[in-house]
């Protein structure tokens, strides 16, 4: 996945918010990006979570560990 459509996925679970408006978009997006890649929510805190900030960095999809029971 890249961190393009990484964004695209966090601006769709926005999007379907309601209560959104100019003065709390950014916040919105900035603890969904949190929830979502904490990597990617650093690399735009460093920047003070500027609104055009470009996004360059190339997601590596981490692998889920899968629970086996044994009993």
């Amino acid at each position: 996945m890249t961190s393009d459509q990484l964004l695209a996925e966090v601006l769709s679970i926005i999007n379907d918010k309601t209560d959104l408006n100019e003065d709390n978009i950014i916040q919105e997006i900035e603890e969904e990006l949190k929830k979502q890649n904490q990597d990617l929510h650093e690399e735009w805190k460093k920047v003070e979570f500027h609104v055009n900030h470009l996004f360059s960095q190339e997601l590596i999809p981490i692998p889920t560990m899968q629970r086996t029971d044994r009993q």
